[in-house]
Order: C-alpha cells, then sequence, then structure tokens
C-alpha cells in the first residue's frame, strides 16, 4: 500500500516512552504488514522474538517477577471496574441511582490523566465533599481530553479533503455535500 503522506511519529502528550516514538512508531507498522494486521498479540510474539535488545524492548518488562506483579495490578484494576452496584437509602428502600453504578471509582489527586490514584467506594465518594469535588474535576479533564483525542478526527478529515480536492474521500465514502452539512449517502 502506498501512501500519500510522510509521517512524523512523536511521543504522545503525557505518555511513557523509553524509547524514541519514530522507531516505535516504525516498528508498529512493520508489525501490522508482517502480521497482516495490528494486534497487542501480533505485537507481543513479534517483541518475543526480538527480545530485551529489540527495538522496542525497553517499552516491555523483562523480569518475570515484576511482570507477574503488573500483571496482577492490572487484573486487579479490572476486578474493581468489573462491580458494580445500586445504592438505595436505607430508610424507605428507595433507590438512589437507578441503574447500577460502578461500585469502586480511581479517583487521582494528581491532575494528569494516566497517573493512578487510588480507588474508592462510590458511596464514600458521593458521601465526601473533597472526593467527590476531586471525582468531577476528573471528570471534566476526561471529557476535554476525549474531546481533544477525536477532534483530531475532524481536522484530519479537513486537511485529506482540502488536500485531494474532497473526491477520493467523497468517491470512497459517498460523501455528498449540501449548503448546511455533509451527509454520507
Amino acid at each position: 500500500m502506498t501512501t500519500l503522506f510522510e509521517k512524523h511519529y512523536k511521543k504522545a502528550k503525557g505518555a511513557y516512552l523509553p524509547v524514541a516514538a519514530d522507531i516505535a512508531g516504525r516498528y508498529l507498522e512493520r508489525v501490522g504488514i508482517t502480521y497482516g494486521k495490528l494486534t497487542t498479540k501480533a505485537i507481543v510474539e513479534q517483541v518475543e522474538k526480538d527480545g530485551p535488545q529489540g527495538p522496542v524492548g525497553p517499552c516491555f518488562t523483562w523480569d518475570k517477577d515484576d511482570a507477574i506483579r503488573k500483571l496482577h495490578a492490572h487484573e486487579a484494576s479490572v476486578l474493581m471496574c468489573a462491580i458494580e452496584v445500586v445504592i438505595r437509602n436505607p430508610d424507605d428502600d428507595s433507590t438512589i441511582t437507578p441503574t447500577p453504578v460502578r461500585a469502586f471509582v480511581n479517583v487521582r489527586e494528581n491532575r494528569q490523566i494516566g497517573v493512578a490514584g487510588e480507588y474508592h467506594s462510590i458511596v464514600d465518594v458521593l458521601s465526601d465533599e473533597t472526593l467527590r469535588e476531586r471525582m468531577l474535576q476528573q471528570a471534566h479533564r476526561e471529557l476535554e481530553s476525549w474531546h481533544d483525542r477525536y477532534k483530531q478526527f475532524e481536522d484530519a478529515e479537513r486537511v485529506w479533503l482540502t488536500w485531494t480536492g474532497g473526491s477520493v474521500a467523497k468517491q470512497r465514502f459517498g460523501i455528498v455535500d449540501t449548503p448546511r452539512h455533509r451527509k454520507i449517502s
């Protein structure tokens, strides 16, 4: 597949990447080509073939004890995310949450997204003003981050349509321009 663009990889904001982004990006491209698609399974298979000295070896944990601890930490996180709760008022047995909600939520003291925090019972978070405020601030930051992450596709589409004159995308996706907005047929 030929590409119409030149790519320059860079580390995502706030990400931990112990190798150059360009090396990691090109490595992932090669894995996708080699295995026919880019999946975590394909990446792990190739990384294990290359070993710790491979191009992205420093991105992975090679010490078995450390790897087990990291796996267990991930599994503990998955466990906490798997539990939901319906909160009821003990006085009259009325439901405070009409649908089940996550029983434990990760509330970070640090403002950085992706930094581990402490898990708290949702009841404790709703009952404690400080935790509740922190959770709301965190939700707001995550919403902004989500918006920024998906806005990039809007920006990329605009560049693509400008660069190609819109013809390629219009043909491929059946995009029809209308005075008010674009429709996909």
